[in-house]
C-alpha cells in the first residue's frame, strides 16, 4: 500500500514540477515531504511590500498550497503583531467574512505568531484522474489571486483602523458579491 501512495505522490510532483519549470520559477523541493517553496511578489497599490512564500505539498491524493505573505516593516518585525489583540481580532473577523464567499479557500492566522496564509486543496483521488498543465496552472495561480483581490482590505484593517465589516464589503462588491446600491 505504501508503494502505491509513493507512485500517486509521485504523479502529483511531476505535475506541478511542470508547472513550475513551464512558468520558469526557481524553485526548491524537499523530497522527503514532497513540498515545493517558491516566491511571490505582494503588493499594495504599485508598492511591493515583501515577498511572500508558496508552499506547495504533492500528497498521494491532494495537492495542498499554503501562500504566505511575510511583509517586514521597520527593524523585521512581522507584520501582525501578537500583542494587538484588538488588531488580531479585526483581521480575524474581515477573514471571516471574506472567506464565506470565497469557495476555493481560505485565509487563515496562527494566533502564536501572527504569521497570515491563504491555503486551499486540489484533491486527485483516481490515478486516471492526473490533473492537466491548465489545471495546475488555474490552482497555483488562485492564491495570488486572492491576495490582490484581498489584501488591500487587509492592510486597511491592518493599518488604518478601517472596520473590518466595511473593508470586507468594499473587497466583495468589486467581485460582484453585492449590488452598487
Amino acid at each position: 500500500m505504501e508503494e502505491n501512495s509513493k507512485q500517486e505522490s509521485h504523479r502529483l510532483v511531476g505535475c506541478v514540477k511542470k508547472f513550475l519549470e513551464s512558468n520558469k520559477l526557481q524553485y526548491t523541493y524537499d523530497d522527503e515531504r514532497s513540498l515545493f517553496s517558491f516566491p511571490f511578489l505582494l503588493t499594495h497599490g504599485h508598492k511591493i511590500l515583501e515577498t511572500g512564500i508558496y508552499e506547495v505539498f504533492a500528497h498521494s491524493t491532494d495537492i495542498t498550497i499554503h501562500c504566505y505573505a511575510l511583509p517586514k516593516f521597520g527593524k523585521g518585525e512581522s507584520v501582525l503583531k501578537t500583542d494587538s489583540e484588538e488588531v488580531m481580532f479585526r483581521v480575524m473577523k474581515y477573514f471571516s467574512l471574506v472567506n464565506w464567499c470565497n469557495p476555493d479557500g481560505s485565509f487563515v492566522i496562527h494566533f502564536a505568531t501572527g504569521q497570515i496564509r491563504y491555503q486551499l486543496q486540489h484533491y486527485c483521488r483516481e490515478t486516471d484522474d492526473t490533473p492537466s498543465l491548465e489545471t495546475i496552472n488555474n490552482i497555483m495561480f488562485l492564491p495570488s489571486i486572492a491576495w490582490e483581490d484581498y489584501g488591500d482590505g487587509l492592510l486597511d484593517v491592518m493599518f488604518r483602523d478601517v472596520n473590518p465589516f466595511k473593508s470586507a464589503y468594499d473587497a466583495l462588491q468589486s467581485k460582484g458579491f453585492y449590488g452598487d446600491d
